[in-house]
C-alpha cells in the first residue's frame, strides 16, 4: 500500500525568513516513514540549498495547481488569504499552522503554537506544538555557570535592521556581541564591532552556549528557553511587543517606542542583572519540551481519516464556526448546511448511560419514564406510513433504541424488526419486550435487497459519518413503492434562526450533519426518493417569543405562532416521508 502524499505549502524569501521552511523541513522528516511529501515553496526564489536539507526525495513547485495529487495539505505561510485557503480547502483537508489572517477559517484544522493578542478559534493551541529542528536534540544544553558570550540573531532576513540598533547600543556600553547574519540580510554591518556569524549550520550550539540571546519574538526565542539560555527581545512593531509580554522573558520595547538613550541604558541594566538573568532561564525551560513534532504528526495522521468534509450536496466551500481537539463545525457558505469533520479517536458511548443520564439530562426524565411520549410520537408515525403504503409489510427501524417503535408496529400487523448499535438497548428491548433487535451497525446489518416494505430512521442518520451510505442501502433493502421515513433536528427552525451562536455551541459531538426538509428532499431525489410528506415537529413557542423577552405570552399569539411555525416549517426537528421510485 502506498503512503499517503502530504502536500506542504510554505514561504520563504527575505520577507518572510526562513523559519517557516524549517518547520516544514522538521515535519517532513519526522513523518518520512509514514507520509511521502512534496513541497509548494512560494517567496523568493534562490533560496539556499541548505535549508531544503530537509526534504528528501521531494517534488518541489511554485504552484498549488502544479503539485501532486494530495491525501492532506499542511499550510505554513502566517498570512494565507480566504481566496488561497479556499482553493487548499477544496483539493485536501488542510493543516494550518499559527495562520493569523482570515484563509484560516476554511482551514480543517488549525493549531497555533505562538500566542496571539486577538482570541483565535484553533484545535490546538499552546507552546506544546512548537516545532524545533531535529538538529536541536543533537546539541547538549549547556548549564548556566558554563554559558559564554552575548549573541544578537533577528532572523533569516531581519528586515527592519533591528541588528544594527541593537548591535551599536551594546557597543557603546562596551560589549562586542556575535552577530548572527541570516541568508537573507542584506543591511550593511560597517563600523559595527562584534563577531559577525553568516548563516551558521550550528546555530543552535550558539544558542545554547550563549549566556544571552538577543532577539525578536519567534522562534528563535522558544529555541532558547529550551537551552535554558536567557533572553532579552526587542520588537520590530507594537504587536510584536504585546506579544512578547505573553511570556516571561525581558521585553526591551520595540523600534520607534524608546529613544537610544533609554535603550543603552536598559540594556546595561539587564546585562548586569546576573540574578535576574538566571531567574527567567530557569523559568522558560520547562515552557516547551521539544515533542511539537511528535504532537503535530499525530494530528496530520487524524486529518487523514477525518470526515465529513462537505456538506449533504457536496459543496466546496465552507467556513469553519466552532473547533476544538476532536472536530471542526463548518457551515457550507453555498447552502448553510453544517457538517462535522471528525478527527477524533473516541466513539460515541450509547450504552446506558446514553439512555439514562444524558437523556435525563436532557428531557428531564430517563429514555424509559418518557415511554408514553415516545409510543404516542410512534402511533402517529406508524399512520402516516400506513396512509401512504396501504398493506402491512416488512419495517426495519434503524437505531430503535430500545424497540418502542419496533413494538408500536408489530401491534398494527407490521412485520417490524430493528437494528441497534446499542447492545444495552438492544438486549433491553429483547428481554422486556420481546422484539427482535439485530445488534449491528445498519450499514453492517445484513438485510436482503428488495425485503422491505419501510425503513425508518428518528433521530438516526445525523449520527452516521456518511449519510450517502445508508440512503444508498436504504434504497437498495427497500422494496419499489416502499416506504422511507426520517426523523432529523431541523437546521432551519426557530432556535438556530434567532440564537445560532448557542446553537452551534451545544451542537451535539455526535452529529455529523443539519439540514432542512427542503434540502434533504433535495439529496434524496438523487438517491431515488419521491417526497410524499413533510411533518415539522418540535414547535415551541417560547422559544421564539423568549428570543425577545416575553416570557409569558398569550395563548392567542403562542397558537398564532404555531400555525406559522407550521406553514413555514419553523419547528426544530422535521419528519420526512418518501417513496422509492
Amino acid at each position: 500500500m502506498s503512503k499517503p502524499r502530504i502536500v506542504f505549502c510554505t514561504k520563504a524569501g527575505a520577507r518572510s525568513g526562513m523559519g517557516h521552511l524549517k518547520r516544514c523541513a522538521t515535519l517532513a522528516g519526522g513523518s518520512d516513514n509514514l507520509f511521502s511529501s512534496a513541497l509548494v515553496l512560494k517567496g523568493k526564489r534562490g533560496v539556499p540549498a541548505a535549508g531544503l536539507l530537509g526534504f528528501k526525495n521531494m517534488r518541489f513547485s511554485e504552484d498549488t495547481r502544479k503539485a501532486p495529487q494530495a491525501d492532506l495539505i499542511v499550510s505554513d505561510m502566517r498570512d494565507t488569504s480566504v481566496r488561497f485557503m479556499r482553493r487548499l480547502a477544496r483539493t485536501a483537508p488542510v493543516v494550518s499552522l499559527d495562520d493569523g489572517k482570515a484563509g484560516k477559517k476554511y482551514a480543517h484544522i488549525t493549531v497555533s503554537a505562538l500566542p496571539a493578542l486577538e482570541e483565535m478559534s484553533a484545535n490546538f493551541r499552546g507552546p506544546g506544538y512548537m516545532i524545533f529542528d531535529n538538529r536541536i536534540f543533537t546539541v547538549p544544553r549547556v548549564p548556566y555557570r558554563e554559558k559564554q558570550g552575548t549573541v544578537v540573531s533577528f532572523g533569516g532576513s531581519d528586515p527592519h535592521n533591528l541588528t544594527r540598533t541593537v548591535v551599536s547600543c551594546l557597543n557603546e556600553i562596551g560589549i562586542e556581541p556575535d552577530i548572527v547574519r541570516g541568508p537573507f540580510f542584506t543591511h550593511s554591518l560597517e563600523r559595527l564591532r562584534g563577531n559577525i556569524i553568516d548563516s551558521p549550520a550550528h546555530l543552535h550550539e550558539i544558542i545554547s552556549n550563549a549566556r544571552l540571546l538577543i532577539t525578536s519574538f519567534g522562534i528563535t526565542m522558544y529555541e532558547a528557553f529550551y537551552f535554558g539560555t536567557p533572553v532579552v527581545l526587542f520588537n520590530h512593531s507594537s504587536y510584536h511587543f504585546l506579544l512578547a509580554q505573553s511570556v516571561s522573558a525581558i521585553n526591551l520595547g520595540y523600534r520607534g517606542n524608546i529613544g537610544r538613550e533609554d535603550l543603552v541604558q536598559k540594556l546595561a541594566e539587564t546585562l548586569g542583572d546576573e540574578h535576574a538573568l538566571r531567574e527567567y532561564a530557569e523559568k522558560n525551560k520547562t515552557l516547551v519540551d521539544g515533542k511539537g513534532t511528535k504532537r503535530l504528526v499525530l494530528v496530520m495522521k487524524k486529518a487523514l481519516h477525518g470526515a465529513r468534509r462537505s456538506c449533504l450536496l457536496h459543496h466546496t466551500t465552507a467556513v469553519a464556526l466552532k473547533r476544538t481537539d476532536e472536530y471542526t463545525l463548518f457551515r457550507c457558505r453555498k447552502c448553510g448546511d453544517l457538517f462535522l469533520y471528525d478527527f477524533g479517536d473516541g466513539k460515541p458511548d450509547y450504552e446506558d448511560g446514553y439512555f439514562l443520564k444524558e437523556y435525563s439530562a436532557q428531557y428531564g426524565k430517563t429514555y424509559i419514564e418518557d415511554r408514553g411520549n415516545i409510543v404516542r410520537n410512534g402511533t402517529r408515525r406508524i399512520t402516516c406510513i400506513e396512509r401512504l403504503h396501504k398493506k402491512c409489510g416488512r419495517l426495519v427501524d434503524v437505531g430503535c433504541a430500545l424497540g418502542f417503535f419496533v413494538e408500536c408496529a408489530l401491534k398494527r400487523g407490521w412485520k417490524a424488526q430493528g437494528v441497534e448499535v446499542s447492545l444495552y438497548a438492544a438486549t433491553w428491548g429483547k428481554k422486556h419486550l420481546g422484539v427482535d433487535i439485530i445488534h449491528d451497525s445498519f450499514l453492517d446489518a445484513e438485510i436482503p435487497s428488495g425485503s422491505c416494505d419501510a425503513v425508518t430512521f428518528f433521530y438516526v442518520v445525523e449520527h452516521f459519518r456518511n449519510a450517502e451510505h445508508v440512503f444508498e442501502k436504504a434504497h437498495r433493502i427497500l422494496k419499489k413503492g416502499g416506504i422511507i421515513a426520517i426523523a432529523l433536528p431541523n437546521r432551519a427552525g426557530i432556535s438556530y434562526r434567532v440564537n445560532r451562536r448557542r446553537y452551534i455551541e451545544n451542537h451535539p459531538r455526535d452529529h455529523y450533519f443539519d439540514t432542512t426538509p427542503r434540502i434533504l428532499t433535495r439529496v434524496l431525489k438523487h438517491f431515488g426518493f419521491q417526497k410524499r410528506k413533510i411533518y415539522v415537529s418540535g414547535i415551541h413557542p417560547e422559544r421564539f417569543f423568549g428570543a425577545f423577552g416575553i416570557k409569558a405570552p398569550i395563548k392567542a399569539a403562542q397558537a398564532a405562532y404555531t400555525v406559522c411555525a407550521k406553514i413555514f416549517r419553523l419547528g426544530d426537528t422535521f419528519e420526512y416521508y418518501g417513496q422509492k421510485k
